[in-house]
């Protein structure tokens, strides 16, 4: 053998080694994206993949074998492992754009497929002995002229899914431009560049030129094959976002539905006993000439009643309505002037055994919202507080302004820059227990029993909202609890305000 030939052989051999070594690193690669997300069009990629390698593992022994001048038998064998490569490729490679248009099926080959291909292996194999030819070895036989046309086949029915394919359309043309370039480098190498010599007959120039199209090969396949994968992920993971955000909406109807027939069945609960009350009163109040009814005390009944349907179908109203006023319709009132002036009517509210403290602010606060809402807020949380006491205890009723330099995180939402009225209502009871904590806001939530509609902090939650501020609540069992209301301030009205 000449010495420029077995130069190039040994460049070749050094090509294949190189191919080897990129070929593992795109399946290290492609394997790792199976074992991160299972999807099954990557899992029959990297498949396909790992019988590219052993068709490069392959090659690079029978290179050894021409630079080491080895048996025909020898070689002969290694043809056959190269031939049953391409064939496992092309077994896992098929239905992969198939899995791509959304096809039911599994990434493995199917059974009838690994029979098709195992029958035609075996047939050529022992066509071949009779014949003494290398019928299944890929350089070749009829494998030398299958593989091309096989691997062009293959580009062109996935391009023509593309025609087809409600998505992926672009993973697709990626895929066949991938399973194009086998068909040139097979055509390249053994037609052009070869001229159908052996790779011993081959000049030392030839045989250079095969190791740069292969390598060039490896990489470029590879990286498609990357490409691809990639593309098969981010659909997927745009598929489970959107299958997610379905899931997402029909549990949030759902709940809608739930809490619609709870409040339906809370409503209906609380409207009947004021109606047996008033019911009561009446058939009482009728009855008038019995000595034993006093008919002021069954008519206060009867007002109570009405007021507590009254109360019940406002807090109904301002809790369900859906209208969100713009802020600037809304008049403005200065709360240091109604928190003086409060005093006594919350008063009212309680209790001989509570202490009532209001500590105002120094100067006018001004705030942008319907009076008899922010009365709502206060009457509703001192309530609470009061309920939370039937001992008796002390209620702190405190409104401050505060600056926010940054956006704060009260609660839920974020309050931006600004300045803040602060009103905290904080009492001396038992506090809340943490596991209630986070349902106190919901509707229909009470620890009341019968004597609580689960209204009053839901409507407090909704006014405060509606006027683009929040609450928060802090409490510990044993050391009583706060809420803070923080709603935003706004300067002083002029005198032809409204």
């Amino acid at each position: 053998m000449p010495a420029l030939q077995l130069v190039a052989l040994d460049a070749l051999v050094a090509s294949w080694v190189l191919q080897l070594a990129l070929g593992v690193v795109f399946f290290i690669a492609l394997w790792g994206m199976v074992n991160a997300f299972r999807y099954p069009a990557v899992t029959a990629l990297a498949g396909g993949w790992s019988f590219f390698l052993l068709y490069m593992l392959g090659s690079l022994a029978n290179a050894f074998a021409a630079r080491s001048n080895a048996s025909d038998s020898y070689r002969s064998m290694l043809g056959i492992f190269e031939g049953l490569s391409v064939l496992g490729m092309f077994a896992f490679w098929q239905p992969t754009a198939a899995l791509l248009v959304g096809a039911r099926q599994h990434a493995m080959p199917s059974r009838r497929s690994l029979m098709f291909y195992a029958a035609f292996a075996v047939a050529l194999i022992l066509i071949g002995r009779g014949l003494r030819l290398d019928l299944l070895t890929p350089g070749s036989g009829p494998l030398k002229y299958l593989y091309p046309v096989a691997f062009a086949w293959l580009a062109w029915s996935t391009w023509r899914m593309t025609r087809h394919a409600d998505a992926n359309r672009q993973t697709l043309l990626w895929l066949a431009i991938g399973f194009l370039t086998f068909a040139v480098r097979v055509e390249l190498t053994t037609d052009v560049v070869l001229g159908h010599v052996n790779y011993l007959d081959a000049s030392g120039p030839r045989l250079l030129l095969v190791a740069v199209i292969q390598n060039v090969h490896v990489v470029s396949f590879g990286t498609i094959c990357l490409i691809v994968a990639l593309a098969i992920e981010r659909s997927e993971i745009l598929q489970q976002s959107q299958r997610l955000r379905h899931a997402e909406v029909r549990f949030a109807k759902s709940r809608r539905l739930e809490s619609l027939g709870e409040m339906a069945a809370r409503i209906a609960h609380d409207f009947n006993n004021i109606l047996a009350a008033i019911a009561m009163a009446v058939d009482l109040a009728r009855d008038s000439k019995a000595e034993s009814v006093d008919l002021q005390t069954e008519l206060d009944v009867i007002k109570h009643a009405t007021q507590r349907a009254g109360t019940l179908v406002r807090q109904l109203l301002t809790f369900a309505s859906p209208r969100t006023p713009p802020v600037m319709s809304e008049p403005t009132f200065d709360v240091t002037a109604y928190l003086t002036g409060s005093a006594p009517m919350l008063r009212r509210l309680l209790s001989d055994c509570i202490e009532l403290h209001i500590v105002a602010a120094m100067h006018e606060t001004w705030i942008r919202m319907d009076p008899s809402q922010f009365e709502e807020v206060v009457m509703n949380l001192v309530v609470n507080a009061r309920d939370a006491m039937p001992a008796g205890g002390t209620i702190r009723v405190e409104a401050r302004t505060e600056v926010f330099a940054s956006p704060r995180v009260i609660s839920e939402g974020e309050l931006p820059t600004g300045s803040y009225l602060r009103v905290s209502v904080q009492d001396s009871g038992g506090g809340i227990d943490p596991t209630v904590l986070p349902m106190i806001f919901d509707p229909f939530f009470t620890t009341k029993g019968d004597e609580g509609t689960g209204l009053g902090l839901a409507t407090v939650y909704s006014i405060v909202h509606r006027a683009h501020g929040d609450i928060s609540v802090h409490s510990a069992v044993g050391r009583g609890t706060r809420f803070d209301v923080f709603l935003p301030l706004t300067s002083k009205p002029s005198g032809n305000e409204t």
